[in-house]
């Protein structure tokens, strides 16, 4: 059945599975994310787990292994998929995936984590060379700005939700913490120590008597002393301390769960804390205050439960494994397998070619003729050349992110994950925008808006030589960094490899672009993990901005560029 939309007779059939591979594939590449980051936020917790001993320069060494797979894997897998179709390849990238993640989730050394590393890296490479060639076939070149905008929103949403679900779920099976003292910062000038008694009766009740105390000190002198105790069967605070620390009254005495009260207690310090930052005063030691801030707030998060991080990346195989079953019943390459006419037909627009002159012929669709057109388009190579610092900048930050707030906040795995989150949804606005702005303001060239967001994104970027100690304005530091840097990443990645490498050579297109990007994502896996420290992440910056420029620099002669057609080829034969 066809219907008559504007001027275009629409075929209701063609439109179902056309949104019907978007939506899938969209689904696809987003689940693929889950496996991928668990690693950047397990490595948060693994400090609470005695038997995980590894080093700052270990977790780049895990993250690199990874990163190596996953470049050599895009220069396998991409032709793959031109030659044998995507679908097949995709399957078999996710039952890596699946596996890599089960088997990480036991493991606790280096060597095993490397190991499986490698194996997700090698699942992973699949996902976007061979779906950009799914969606190469089932959308035409006038459109592709539009529709990649909004379909590139997977990786945006999938890294935001990979790093939220991987926090929540660690933290959801974790344990309550129960440690006779938890101190964090231990190589600071501040500490922070919770003293939870776990003297529980039979009835798995606390008894009268026991309690929590909540509080921050230097190493020599108390600053603040709060406590809890259950005192007549209700948890009360507010005490009177002598000399020793013992219990002289009770000023307090409430109906609050145990938690309440605790919870209570520890907002008082905080906002004392809070206070004390928000003061001129000479007399308070600012700089000492806020490294207590953020002892505080790591403890207190830390306090609340022990992250059990195997589920970081048991629950996300899950999910995968559930997306694999819908791609193994729905997904189909291309509209002629479902006996549907090619896009360009149906569309009425003149197809793409690799190179001008050449007759489409002459490169059948499946064969390594087409691989080896599309390897000595030089447009394609200048991509990847620009893509390598763009890939860098996202991995490094996708990895190491939740690690440099950490750092820099004090925060836990949970809400360092949470504050990562924006960077992926700022990508999701940008990838968008910059989509809308190809098509519609520059007429499908991709360059100009590609140029002009890499400039801002370096501009931001000059905020990470500073140091950044508030959380929303961390936040907000990540979500415009994703915003301008997601858009040309999208576009070099998928926008523009679909159109210099024609629905023929898409796949090997992206395989070529995205490989020799992560060959630059291998060092943002590892350069954080040696260039910079706890107190220092100016480096790393430094290293981001003078990327950005050479990839600006690269991409701006290619300006106006757009690929070949049939029509410009005849005229030129």
């Amino acid at each position: 059945m066809s219907v008559l939309l504007g001027n275009h007779l629409k075929n209701t059939k063609y439109e179902r599975w056309r949104w019907t591979m978007f939506a899938l594939t969209w689904l696809t590449y987003a689940t693929y994310y889950l496996t991928r980051k668990s690693f950047a936020i397990a490595k948060v917790a693994f400090a609470d787990d005695p038997d995980v001993t590894m080093t700052r320069e270990q977790y780049g060494i895990v993250d690199s292994s990874y990163l190596i797979a996953y470049m050599l894997g895009q220069f396998m897998w991409g032709p793959l998929g031109d030659r044998l179709g995507p679908r097949r390849i995709l399957i078999v990238g996710m039952i890596l995936g699946i596996g890599a993640a089960i088997c990480s989730g036991f493991s606790t050394g280096l060597i095993a984590f490397s190991i499986f590393a490698v194996v997700q890296g090698l699942g992973q490479s699949t996902g976007w060379s061979n779906l950009v060639k799914t969606m190469s076939s089932w959308f035409s070149l006038r459109e592709r700005g539009r529709v990649m905008g909004w379909w590139c929103t997977h990786y945006a949403v999938g890294a935001a939700v990979a790093l939220t679900f991987a926090g929540l779920m660690m933290n959801y099976f974790g344990t309550p913490r129960a440690d006779s003292v938890i101190e964090s910062m231990k190589e600071s000038e501040a500490v922070v120590v919770g003293v939870p008694d776990p003297r529980l009766n039979e009835d798995g009740v606390y008894v009268d008597g026991v309690e929590t105390i909540v509080l921050i000190k230097s190493k020599t002198d108390p600053i603040e002393i709060n406590v809890v105790r259950k005192q007549d069967g209700k948890w009360a605070s507010s005490f009177t301390l002598d000399d020793a620390g013992d219990v002289l009254s009770v000023n307090d005495v409430g109906s609050e769960t145990h938690f309440e009260a605790v919870q209570r207690e520890a907002a008082k310090i905080q906002r004392n804390l809070e206070n004390q930052m928000e003061q001129a005063d000479s007399s308070i030691d600012l700089a000492e205050a806020k490294i207590q801030y953020k002892a505080f707030n790591k403890a207190w998060e830390g306090w609340l439960v022990v992250d059990y991080w195997p589920a970081g990346f048991w629950a996300p195989a899950g999910v995968l494994g559930i997306v694999l079953v819908l791609v193994l019943i729905f997904h189909r390459d291309r509209p002629r397998d479902v006996g549907l006419p090619k896009i360009e037909d149906y569309h009425g627009e003149a197809e793409s070619v690799i190179q001008a002159g050449t007759k489409t012929s002459e490169a059948a669709e499946g064969s390594w003729a087409v691989v080896a057109q599309v390897l000595k388009v030089r447009g394609v190579w200048l991509l990847a050349a620009s893509y390598f610092a763009i890939k860098l900048t996202r991995y490094a930050l996708y990895f190491w992110g939740p690690k440099y707030i950490s750092e820099s906040l004090g925060s836990g795995a949970l809400s360092s994950g949470m504050t990562a989150a924006w960077l992926p949804l700022g990508g999701a606005f940008g990838v968008l925008i910059s989509g809308y702005l190809s098509d519609k303001v520059f007429q499908s060239r991709r360059m100009p808006i590609t140029v002009l967001f890499l400039l801002a994104t370096m501009g931001i970027m000059l905020l990470g030589l500073l140091r950044i100690e508030n959380m929303w304005l961390m936040s907000a530091f990540f979500f415009f960094i994703g915003f301008f840097m997601f858009g040309p990443d999208s576009i070099i990645s998928g926008t523009a490899a679909m159109d210099f490498g024609t629905k023929k050579g898409a796949a090997t297109a992206a395989g070529v672009i995205n490989g020799v990007g992560s060959i630059g994502a291998i060092l943002g896996g590892y350069l954080p993990g040696v260039i910079t420290t706890e107190e220092n992440w100016a480096p790393l910056f430094w290293v981001f901005i003078g990327g950005l420029l050479f990839s600006a620099a690269i991409l701006t002669p290619m300006w106006n560029k757009k690929p070949p057609t049939i029509e410009e080829k005849t005229v030129s034969a």
